[in-house]
């Protein structure tokens, strides 16, 4: 603030976030971007000077392959939105999963995988929303290996217990996946579009290393390897946090620009990727520039297609809304449009919690949060059995 023609500045720690999205795109927690040919599991985020959580990512190779003829021609269709084969190619890439382990105890992990499964301890497949503080205490009580005892015995053994969650985990919306903990960590994870946001509390500043960076306000720093010394490039950065010494390493060799490796991509991504400029998102430019966005953008859409030109006008979008700036582009652009489930509704920012049939009886822990996808009507509820909103 200017008091008397006096600058009186105030140091205020705030929250960060690291995102990851469409091909390998990292935004670090002081805002550092970057990419490398990820093609392995990497350490994301981790505590710095604890063992307190750690995140990884698994990315599965990517890359365009010539299809003999159009009738043939192999897409990959996610919540309404189809890969788009460009001049005979159909471009593939996928992520293969989000890991969250809290305390360096694998009974704790949680794994969305890429179809927006949730899997507890990498075996048992859970019932969203799911919240529990004492995971170790009931797998080691509940550790018949049938998945349905599991479930069952989880589900008793929670209801004896007092309200000491230290995580929990809803589907936000169709989207969306969540997780939050009471340790100020937060992931929402879209595998629909390979987009995934980390946020972390100010009391975690320069408190963790990893993709993710320092987050100490200072990007010069963020490439900080696991032996100390910060690396000069993204490739050898990157493969600094592989986690598996199976996969093999990512050369370091410069990185060719998707559009000339897929040329048959240029028009389509040069076409679509300037909506970003134009009149759809303009109330948005004054906040934040669309130029990097734009750049990202063109990238990805060459090198897989119409599911990261999505994921990239979404993220843009997703930036928009913390300005108060809402657009609603998949209304505009037919390649991103979602359809949803019957008897659901779209929204750019929604949230499902509260709109289950399970809320009724058990209080849910909301919050504030919202993410784009589909939920149910204000007024009716999500019915997990018939996969439907219903009136109360």
């Amino acid at each position: 603030t200017c008091l008397g023609g006096v600058w009186n500045c105030t140091d205020n720690s705030c929250p960060g976030e690291c995102s990851v999205t469409g091909d390998m795109y990292f935004r670090s927690f002081d805002g550092r971007i970057f990419t490398f040919p990820a093609t392995c599991q990497y350490v994301l985020a981790k505590s710095r000077n604890s063992g307190k959580f750690t995140v990884t990512i698994q990315n599965a190779p990517c890359g365009a392959r010539p299809e003999t003829s159009n009738s043939q021609l192999s897409r990959i269709t996610l919540s309404g939105l189809t890969d788009r084969a460009v001049d005979g190619f159909v471009v593939k890439r996928e992520w293969e999963g989000v890991n969250l382990v809290i305390d360096e105890d694998t009974r704790t992990e949680i794994t969305l995988n890429h179809v927006g499964e949730v899997f507890m301890a990498g075996q048992y497949r859970i019932s969203l929303p799911y919240s529990d503080g004492t995971v170790p205490h009931l797998l080691s009580h509940c550790s018949h290996p049938g998945v349905y005892f599991f479930q069952h015995c989880v589900r008793h053994a929670r209801d004896r217990l007092n309200d000491s969650d230290i995580f929990y985990i809803q589907k936000l919306s169709s989207m969306f996946l969540q997780v939050r903990t009471v340790f100020g960590l937060h992931l929402l994870y879209s595998w629909t579009e390979f987009r995934l946001y980390l946020q972390a509390d100010e009391t975690w500043k320069d408190n963790t290393v990893g993709l993710c960076g320092t987050f100490n306000g200072n990007i010069q720093d963020d490439f900080l390897s696991p032996s100390g010394m910060i690396e000069s490039t993204p490739h050898l950065f990157g493969n600094a946090w592989k986690v598996s010494s199976a996969c093999s390493l990512s050369l370091s060799t410069p990185q060719l620009d998707p559009c000339d490796t897929h040329q048959q991509a240029v028009t389509y991504a040069s076409e679509m990727c300037d909506i970003l400029n134009q009149d759809l998102f303009s109330a948005c430019h004054e906040y934040l520039s669309p130029t990097p966005f734009h750049q990202q953008c063109h990238a990805d859409t060459c090198s897989c297609g119409t599911t990261c030109l999505c994921s990239s006008l979404a993220h843009y979008a997703r930036h928009c809304r913390r300005f108060s700036v809402i657009i609603d582009f998949r209304s505009h652009v037919s390649d991103c449009a979602v359809t949803c489930p019957a008897t659901m509704e779209y929204g750019t920012c929604v949230s499902s919690c509260q709109r289950r049939c399970s809320s009724l009886s058990v209080p849910q822990r909301c919050g504030g949060d919202c993410e784009e996808g589909c939920v149910c009507p204000q007024g009716s509820f999500y019915n997990h059995r018939t996969h439907t909103c219903v009136h109360r």
